[in-house]
């Protein structure tokens, strides 16, 4: 028989002046301490996870009270060296929602089936639908909480990353907060977002990620409202080092970004970037490859809209399937940095239509594709043996 965590609650943070962060791991909590290296190994294999919560972070109270961060991993956290998940089932997992606050709302939960840190991890041979990270807690006086990244899987690490021969489906990143002073962007990677520091690489094979959504970035009474969060299925944040990401023989058909948020006085907005996958990877010479994958049917968010004289509405997201902007950094960090397209099909994407009122609410650019090697020397953008059609 498999093991089952069903219906389990993290508990909430306590409200006050600073209210407290609710409790992670809705599901479970594994912890090994690292003295053992490499040797320090969590693995789940053959488990079900279903219908689990993380905490909700505590409303701050009084006119200076901040709102609690919601908690991580609405079904388990995992923190160790190394990390593998196989043959195992998550749904409709929750992390935690920030709580909120006059003085600002709490950050939302990240990972809503899982938060992992680790140096090494392995998801294989796994399903991923319905979980949910955590939305950001709303502020009458100040700005609001951060909205929790990855829907599904929240990987905050420092080397390999692999998933292969897994499904994620209708997974979502959790909503900005709304803020009198800003709005926050709405959260990263509707179902999996990858926050690496080190050198990777990172490599996605044979997977489908099908109805995945970032979240909306939040309104704002007086200042700038948020974005919507880039990647409506997939999010790569990588920096520091050069780094490389394969997507190899993928399924991503019919992933969205969440829409800016409205800007009441101010401005509004970008809609999230990326409707199918989105990789921002800063340093020279590192590398993102596309081979023999579908990406159809997605689309980005609309630009924000903006209410009243001498706002700016903001342009919809750009890359309808695909936005990657390799080596990016600036002071000539980008040199060698490379992108590929190959054997592969992209069509049906959509960028969204720029928000409504003010100026500079223009559409998104590239329906199908947005796509820079760096602004560096040696830098390379390549496509060959790909259909991409019908994106608008």
């Amino acid at each position: 028989m498999n093991t089952v965590f069903d219906s389990n609650v993290a508990g909430p943070g306590g409200d006050g002046p600073d209210a407290g962060d609710g409790g992670s791991g809705g599901g479970a909590n594994l912890t090994v301490d690292g003295t053992g290296g490499s040797s320090d190994l969590i693995s789940i294999s053959g488990s079900t996870f279903t219908n689990n919560l993380a905490g909700a972070g505590g409303s701050g109270t009084g006119g200076a009270g901040a709102g609690g961060a919601g908690g991580l991993g609405g079904g388990v956290v995992v923190t160790a060296e190394t990390a593998s998940v196989e043959n195992s089932i998550f749904s409709g997992n929750h992390a935690g929602d920030g709580g909120a606050g006059s003085a600002g709302g709490g950050r939302g939960g990240r990972g809503g089936a899982a938060w992992v840190v680790t140096n090494n991890v392995e998801v294989s041979t796994s399903e991923f639908d319905g979980n949910t990270s955590g939305d950001g807690g709303a502020s009458t006086d100040g700005f609001g909480g951060g909205a929790g990244g990855g829907g599904a899987l929240m990987f905050d690490t420092f080397g390999p990353v692999t998933v292969s021969s897994s499904s994620f489906e209708a997974n979502r990143s959790g909503d900005g907060g709304v803020g009198a002073v800003a709005g926050s962007s709405g959260g990263r990677g509707g179902a999996v977002f990858v926050d690496n520091g080190g050198p990777g690489p990172i490599e996605v094979t044979g997977t489908s990620f099908e109805g995945n959504v970032s979240g909306d970035g939040g309104d704002s009474a007086d200042g700038d409202a948020g974005r919507g969060g880039p990647g409506g299925a997939i999010a790569v944040f990588a920096s520091g080092q050069p780094n490389s990401v394969s997507l190899d023989g993928l399924t991503v058909i019919g992933n969205r970004t969440g829409s800016g948020g409205t800007g009441d006085t101010a401005v509004s907005a970008f809609g999230g970037f990326g409707g199918g996958v989105y990789a921002d990877l800063s340093e020279a010479t590192s590398t993102l490859g596309i081979v023999d994958s579908v990406i159809a049917d997605n689309v980005t968010g609309d630009g924000g809209s903006a209410t009243g004289a001498g706002n700016t509405a903001w342009p919809g997201g750009w890359g309808g399937g695909v936005y990657a902007d390799i080596g990016n950094s600036s002071a000539g960090n980008g040199d060698n940095a490379t992108v590929t397209v190959t054997s592969s099909s992209v069509t049906g994407n959509e960028t969204g239509g720029g928000g409504p009122g003010g100026s500079n609410g223009r559409g998104g650019h590239g329906a199908g594709l947005w796509l820079s090697g760096g602004i560096g020397s040696g830098g390379l953008v390549s496509i060959a043996n790909t259909t991409i059609a019908d994106n608008v």
